[in-house]
């Protein structure tokens, strides 16, 4: 793990903060930043004169990078990394056994107008286009309908995917 590079006048205006801090931030590099970062922190909304503002959002952002830095090696070189986390868009679709009267009003439209994109298919069913893409895409997840192509949307200009049923 590389060290944190700060210029002498931010190393300086650290140590000084920090000094009566020494002792309980000895255990590790980590809780040594994390500890700088939550001090400066709390600091920089309160008692930090403007002309010093600048110098502390410098180390704040140097001390957020090296915490990205940290958690991307993890993910990289740990291969348990992520092991914890819960696929939400799995969670989500495990949990719904049957489908639902949105989804089978998508699956009719579909069934009587093949091939049309989202935004079509928003309008043949009279919902705005956020009720109709994410039942589109769990469609697409449970395999019930697909993506039969792409095309210009005439109205749009922009390319968009029509949709079939399976």
């Amino acid at each position: 793990m590389s060290e944190i590079q700060f210029t002498p006048k931010e190393q300086l205006f650290i140590n000084n903060i920090m000094k009566p801090f020494t002792a309980i931030t000895k255990e590790s590099d980590i809780h040594y930043y994390e500890f700088i970062e939550h001090t400066l922190n709390q600091r920089l909304h309160g008692i930090i004169p403007d002309n010093a503002k600048a110098l502390v959002e410098g180390i704040v952002c140097k001390l957020a990078m090296h915490r990205a830095d940290i958690e991307i090696e993890k993910m990289l070189t740990d291969p348990t990394y992520g092991e914890g986390f819960e696929n939400t868009k799995a969670a989500s679709h495990s949990n719904l056994k049957n489908l639902t009267p949105k989804h089978d009003a998508i699956l009719e439209a579909l069934g009587r107008n093949p091939n049309v994109n989202r935004r079509e298919l928003a309008s043949i069913l009279g919902w705005p286009i956020n009720s109709v893409t994410p039942r589109v895409c769990e469609l697409i997840d449970y395999k019930k309908i697909k993506v039969s192509g792409v095309r210009k949307d005439e109205e749009t200009n922009q390319k968009t995917q029509t949709l079939i049923i399976v």
